[in-house]
C-alpha cells in the first residue's frame, strides 16, 4: 500500500533519499540498476533522488517487487530543506541539494535545531569501518548497515561526526540529513529496530499513520 507523501502535489518533484542492504547479489544488482537511472548523487547504495512524487511511489513499488522483505531492507527519507551535511577529514560542508549543491554558509552550524538525523557512510578501510560505525552505533539505531538514525541535538551530533571525520581519509564519505521529523523517514523489510522507533516496516505508509 503506498499512501501520498504529505504537504505535495503527486506532480511535484521532491528530493528524497534511498538506500537498499540486499545480502542476494543478484537482487542487489537490480535494485542498483534501477535507482542508478534515476540518481542525483550517492554512495554506494545511498542514492539521492529528485522525483515527482507519483514516480517516485512507482520506483518505491518496483524496487520492493525485487526485494525480499524477510532478507532484504530499503529506507527512504526526506531531507530538511534539501540538506546533507558532508564530513571530510579537513572539515565539514553543507550541500544545499535542492539547488543543485550550492554550499551553505555556516558548515556544521548550519545544522540548527534539528534534532532528528540519518548519517551514513561509505568507507573503504576495514579497521575505520568498524570504528566509525561503533561510534556512531552508540547513539543511534541502525537502519541498515553503514546507514544509521540518530535523535540527538545538533551540537552533539556535530561534535561525534568531526571525532569520525578525523579518523577518515579523504575518499571515504560521512554523509548527515536533518530531517524534520521522525515521520520522514520511511523503512521495508526485515527490521532490528526497537518497536519505539517511529517508522513502518513491510510497507510504505507514513511513519506513525
Amino acid at each position: 500500500m503506498l499512501l501520498p507523501m504529505q504537504d505535495t502535489g503527486v506532480r511535484a518533484a521532491r528530493l528524497a533519499v534511498m538506500a537498499y542492504d540486499i545480502g542476494q547479489p543478484r537482487r542487489a544488482r537490480r535494485v542498483r540498476r534501477l535507482l542508478e537511472a534515476v540518481h542525483h548523487a550517492k554512495q554506494y547504495s545511498v542514492f539521492e533522488l529528485r522525483l515527482p512524487v507519483g514516480v517516485l511511489h512507482g520506483l518505491l513499488a518496483e524496487a520492493t517487487a525485487l526485494c525480499n522483505l524477510d532478507e532484504d531492507r530499503l529506507a527512504l527519507w526526506w531531507p530538511r530543506d534539501g540538506l546533507r551535511f558532508t564530513w571530510q577529514p579537513q572539515a565539514a560542508a553543507a550541500q544545499a541539494l535542492a539547488n543543485g549543491g550550492a554550499r551553505v554558509a555556516g558548515g556544521d552550524a548550519a545544522l540548527g535545531g534539528s534534532g532528528n538525523f540519518v548519517v551514513c557512510y561509505d568507507i573503504s578501510d576495514a579497521h575505520v569501518l568498524q570504528q566509525v560505525g561503533g561510534r556512531i552505533a552508540a547513539r543511534g539505531v541502525m537502519l541498515q548497515r553503514s546507514v544509521y538514525w540518530l535523535r540527538l541535538p545538533a551540537a552533539r551530533l556535530a561534535h561525534l561526526l568531526a571525532g569520525c571525520a578525523a579518523l577518515i581519509q579523504e575518499d571515504d564519505r560521512l554523509w548527515a540529513y536533518p530531517l524534520r521529523h521522525a515521520g520522514a523517514l520511511w523503512q521495508v523489510g526485515e527490521s532490528e529496530a526497537p518497536p519505539l522507533l517511529p517508522i513502518a516496516t513491510h510497507h510504505w505508509r507514513e511513519a506513525g499513520a
